[in-house]
């Protein structure tokens, strides 16, 4: 299968030693923040902060290193490198070697751009050749345990039902030990974070599992400790696990913001423990020249699509549907009064129904260019009633559902409802001068298009209309605010009917 690597400081830093200390240098920082930004989320701020705080580092140095040590990395049929990350607890906490987190993660280099989709710790699934039916999170320790306490194994193993569940075939894994960013913080001294909701946990695990201990953390902003920022982060007796990720991703974001700071970034004594703390808490099977060959597509990332499978849905108003909503809570008492989540069309019986999370795994991962236009779009309906009620169908609710159906699937969707004036097409209207051509074309996927029109906003004629009040108009152009409430409008016209299945289905 794939060749484990755990990267060690004798297997890659002393056989550069005779290179330039600055070739030195660059990689130790690279491995750093790249690998650490890498295994979690992140967010734009940290990716256009990298170069910033690497100032001193020229783009021909880094092309150097690069293109002197790389080697490709395996890539899909779309081009993406496709990694699983998976974080574990660290052995002073309970269950430690159950997944904390499950990210697969779709990196485009040439978009520049990355999509994760985190997998709920309490997904159950079924795995017959392993005799495994259990929660995801514990596919990865069983696995461990089985096979002489094995992370390659491990990492596997729960690589392939995560690809079986998103359609994403990874061929890459980062196994992360939680405990280390605590070490991380306490090196670079706090973080700073936003505690959007109190955390009051009075059974968080204290000493080794053997007595519990309270966490408490108050809503506002906070600067911390490695050891708070550790309880906030596995804190699970307060709230729920989507919550539970969220605040992951808190610490994750602001342990590297820290790291960027000038300061830091530029004390070699701080970098030095950085890297060596980085080879003790990640195990990866992606080798060290793989790595430096991403230095050169790393430093022009732009864009993080972050998504999570959730069962927080509503298919009765869109300003409740959640992305990613392809998961159930079943009847406990099919698993033991356990509370556990399931795949849209799972059963107790079929537990790896995965057709509708593979169809939005594919959707995200496969079609990045889409979240880069972020287009607002607002779902209209100008279907005639007479026309309904000859076909013996409803002519209400069909801009909520194909607004519901939108943002299940990842679109921005600022508004849905009924159209003021009758149309004479199903259609979409461009506002602007953005083309949104991949925008457009995936509502093909989802409805039938007969037409699209664009209107753009002239300047030059609003001044003329305007010419008495041209400072008022002029501020009014210069505000940050869109010049229209929505960048795309659909509407829904007669001929939609026609296309329209008897049965909505919410997940096709």
């Amino acid at each position: 299968m794939f060749k484990q690597k755990k990267i060690t400081k004798s297997s890659w830093w002393d056989n550069i030693s005779h290179k330039s200390r600055i070739w030195k240098k660059i990689a130790m920082v690279f491995f750093v923040i790249i690998c650490i930004a890498g295994v979690g989320y992140a967010g734009q701020f940290v990716l256009i902060k990298t170069q910033a705080a690497l100032w001193y580092l020229s783009d021909n140095t880094i092309d150097i290193v690069s293109n002197t040590f790389w080697k490709p990395m395996i890539r899909d049929a779309h081009g993406n490198v496709n990694i699983l990350l998976v974080w574990i607890g660290g052995e002073n906490h309970d269950g430690w070697m159950l997944a904390d987190a499950i990210i697969i993660a779709a990196w485009n280099p040439e978009l520049r751009s990355i999509s994760m989709i985190s997998i709920p710790r309490d997904t159950y699934v079924d795995i017959p050749e392993h005799n495994i039916r259990w929660r995801i999170n514990q596919v990865f320790s069983t696995a461990y345990y089985r096979n002489d306490r094995n992370l390659k194994t491990a990492a596997e193993m729960l690589a392939r039902e995560v690809e079986e569940m998103t359609g994403i075939d990874a061929p890459y894994y980062a196994v992360v030990d939680f405990n280390g960013f605590k070490t991380v913080i306490d090196t670079i001294g706090w973080i700073d974070i936003y505690v959007p909701e109190r955390v009051y946990d009075t059974a968080y695990p204290n000493d080794a599992n053997r007595w519990y201990t309270t966490f408490h953390i108050e809503r506002g902003q906070q600067r911390i400790d490695g050891d708070t920022a550790l309880k906030y982060a596995r804190s699970r007796h307060s709230s729920s696990d989507f919550a539970r990720s969220a605040r992951q991703q808190i610490i994750i974001e602001a342990t590297i913001k820290e790291i960027l700071r000038k300061e830091n970034i530029q004390n070699v004594s701080t970098i030095k423990k950085l890297y060596d703390e980085y080879t003790k808490m990640v195990t990866t099977n992606i080798g060290n020249q793989e790595i430096i060959g991403m230095i050169k597509y790393i430093f022009s990332l732009e864009h993080m699509f972050n998504f999570w499978l959730t069962s927080t849905c509503s298919h009765r108003w869109w300003q409740l549907m959640q992305t990613g909503c392809f998961l159930y809570t079943p009847n406990r008492e099919w698993f033991g009064g356990a509370s556990v989540l399931l795949t849209n069309g799972s059963t107790y019986n079929d537990l790896s129904f995965y057709d509708y999370t593979r169809n939005f795994g594919h959707f995200v991962a496969q079609n990045q260019e889409f979240l880069i236009e972020w287009a607002r779009i607002k779902v209209l309906n100008a279907i005639d009633r007479s026309y309904a009620q000859q076909l013996r169908k409803g002519r209400d609710g069909h801009a909520t559902q194909i607004a519901v159906k939108l943002k299940k699937y990842g679109f921005d969707i600022v508004d849905a409802g009924n159209a003021e004036e009758p149309q004479e097409l199903t259609s979409v209207i461009i506002y602007g001068d953005e083309d949104y051509d991949t925008t457009i074309s995936l509502f093909e996927r989802f409805f039938s298009i007969s037409d699209i029109e664009r209107i753009v906003h002239n300047i030059e004629e609003e001044e003329e209309e305007n010419e008495n009040q041209e400072n008022e108009t002029m501020e009014i152009l210069e505000q940050e605010e869109p010049l229209y409430d929505a960048d795309l409008v659909i509407i829904l016209w007669n001929e939609y009917l026609d296309t329209r299945p008897e049965q909505f289905n919410y997940n096709m």
